[in-house]
C-alpha cells in the first residue's frame, strides 16, 4: 500500500507551445497536473488448487483542470488569456467522491504444467465496478458576448470503462 502527497506548479499550463502574448501572462500557479492524494493498495493471493489472485486498486484525488473566461477581456484578439479571476485552474470539491479518480483492476490465473511447457489461463478485469473516471472537461465559461456556457465543468472525456479479458501465456522450460 502506498500514499502520496505532492504538488505542482507550472508558469503556463497545457498549451503547446506557449502562445500567451504578454509576458505577464508566464506566472506559477497550480498546474493541471497537481494530483494532491492518491493511495495505491496491491496484492497478490496464493488460492486454494494453484489459482492465484491478484490486482490493484488507485484512488487519487481531482485534478484542477484548465479554464478560460471565453471572452477577450485583454483586447488582444487572443481568448487563450483571459481567466476568470486571473487563476488559470479550476479546481472541483476534492470532497465530493464523485470528482475522485477510482479504479479496481483484478487477475485471476492457474498455470499448468505440461512436460516441458508451462501454460497459465489468465482472466483480467479492468475497471471492476465501472466507475466513471473524468479525464477532461468543458473548460470555457462564457461565450465571446458573456452569456454563460451550459457546459462549463461538465466531463468532456472519460477513462475507459470495465473492461475484461482472457489470456493465455505458454512458457518453454
Amino acid at each position: 500500500m502506498s500514499y502520496t502527497l505532492s504538488w505542482a506548479y507550472s508558469d503556463f499550463d497545457g498549451v503547446t507551445p506557449p502562445a500567451y502574448p504578454f509576458a505577464s501572462s508566464y506566472r506559477m500557479q497550480r498546474s493541471s497536473a497537481d494530483e494532491r492524494h492518491r493511495f495505491v493498495l496491491n496484492w497478490i493471493v496464493n488460492l486454494p488448487f494453484g489459482f492465484q489472485f491478484s490486482g490493484i486498486a488507485t484512488l487519487a484525488s481531482p485534478r484542477p483542470f484548465n479554464v478560460i473566461d471565453g471572452r477577450d477581456l485583454n483586447d488582444n484578439n487572443f481568448y487563450g488569456d483571459d481567466w476568470p479571476g486571473d487563476t488559470r485552474i479550476w479546481t472541483l470539491d476534492w470532497r465530493k467522491v464523485r470528482y475522485w479518480y477510482k479504479i479496481v483492476d483484478i487477475r485471476l490465473s492457474k498455470v499448468f504444467e505440461f512436460g516441458y511447457y508451462r501454460i497459465a489461463l489468465i482472466f483480467d478485469a479492468f475497471n471492476v465496478f465501472n466507475w466513471f473516471n473524468a479525464a477532461g472537461y468543458f473548460n470555457r465559461m462564457y461565450d465571446a458576448s458573456g452569456n454563460p456556457l451550459a457546459n462549463f465543468g461538465q466531463p468532456n472525456s472519460s477513462y475507459a470503462p470495465r473492461y475484461l479479458q482472457f489470456g493465455l501465456r505458454v512458457f518453454y522450460r
